[in-house]
């Protein structure tokens, strides 16, 4: 599974570079802040519950707030289960409304160690249409097929572990040819208080693919979690 994932990715990477090369791009600043939860039930199933805000228009403007639940399910040594599903509310960007959305998602979790790096690997396919519209007023799923590799480093002696990971996402609708529209590279590290409380920050490089103007956008995000 991991050697099937890492040869994947890395062909991945070598395409989606050789797309990017010439193309003009459009730039942003998006800050991204959540407070959540968790809780371990039993030994095999867990719930996290998310509350978001994410900023856009050089972090002037909101952009979304949604608020996300996951079931966790262990399925046997480093593999696991996750369904979710994500209340969304999507700003307009040219009357300034909010659209009510709804997504759900299933994902493939691996994570293994090796010395002090812990890898994680996942694969999600979700699906997202909006609310308060029928098929025949022109609402459309909007399904997305998402693949993320990652790799954590512990130091010795040190308490902010830096985490770095690149994902990548297809995807396809009524007016989309099914295709590689994106990728997300990210670096991350946590800060754990105590048993409760852990605060997560991130920086995050977004870029779009297979366009003459692609979105380049740059990401400062903060994660508050307690630890139930």
């Amino acid at each position: 599974m991991k050697n099937l994932l890492l040869s994947t990715l890395l062909l991945i990477l070598f395409s989606s570079n050789a797309t990017c090369q010439n193309e003009i791009q459009t730039r942003d600043l998006e800050s991204w802040s959540t407070v959540s939860a968790n809780k371990q039930i039993t030994k095999v199933f867990g719930l996290n519950l998310e509350q978001s805000v994410r900023m856009y228009d050089n972090s002037t403007k909101i952009d979304q707030y949604f608020t996300n639940l996951d079931l966790n399910f262990k399925v046997g040594k480093g593999f696991s289960l996750t369904g979710g599903f994500r209340f969304i509310g999507d700003r307009d960007k040219d009357d300034g409304s909010y659209e009510n959305h709804l997504r759900f998602n299933g994902d493939i979790n691996y994570k293994h160690s090796v010395d002090r790096f812990k890898f994680k690997y996942r694969i999600r396919l979700q699906t997202k249409n909006e609310l308060a519209y029928s098929r025949e007023e022109g609402d459309f799923l909007r399904n997305s097929f998402r693949i993320r590799a990652g790799v954590k480093y512990n130091i010795k002696g040190w308490k902010l572990d830096p985490e770095m990971s690149y994902e990548l996402f297809r995807e396809s609708g009524k007016y989309m040819v099914s295709s590689f529209n994106k990728y997300r590279i990210s670096l991350s590290t946590k800060y754990k208080f105590n048993k409760l409380i852990e605060l997560k920050a991130f920086y995050r490089y977004e870029r779009g693919l297979g366009s003459l103007l692609p979105q380049s956008t740059n990401i400062v995000g903060f994660n508050l979690m307690f630890n139930l």
